[in-house]
């Protein structure tokens, strides 16, 4: 796996995992392998539930319970008593959406040298996977 998440995530498993064992490194089969079997490390699993799976069971949850709460009221309440809570959620429910169309949004520009860059660049820049921004940004300064 590769990407930010991927270096977040090996980065957490390396620091747990060193707990047990100081010559753990992730992404070797070997390690990898004795992960998989010890209930006391961090395994690759651990990483694709926690990436991949378990948003989209929190955020269907989510929508569930907002629906159930648009229909029924919360406590059988009336909407207009209701439209705090209902505000909170929905700006909590696309910030989570957007953070996963746009995971780069919490990097800082000022990384990548598009700190002066118009509205529209840094919204590529955002939107474009670290590594391929990496990539054509080397292109562009060395022609530069």
């Amino acid at each position: 796996s590769s990407g930010i998440n991927a270096e977040y995530g090996d980065m957490l498993r390396r620091v747990v995992n060193t707990e047990y064992d100081a010559e753990w490194t992730p992404n070797e089969r070997p390690k990898e392998v004795d992960a998989c079997h010890r209930l006391d490390y961090i395994s690759l699993a651990y990483g694709f539930l926690i990436k991949y799976i378990i948003p989209g069971v929190l955020l269907l949850l989510l929508g569930l319970e907002v629906n159930q709460d648009l229909v029924h009221g919360y406590n059988n309440y009336p909407l207009y008593m209701n439209a705090l809570g209902i505000v909170i959620v929905t700006v909590v429910a696309a910030t989570m959406i957007l953070l996963m169309v746009f995971p780069r949004i919490w990097y800082d520009p000022k990384l990548s040298g598009t700190e002066d860059a118009g509205v529209g660049e840094w919204a590529a820049w955002a939107a474009v996977p670290r590594t391929l921004a990496t990539r054509t940004m080397s292109r562009q300064t060395s022609t530069a």
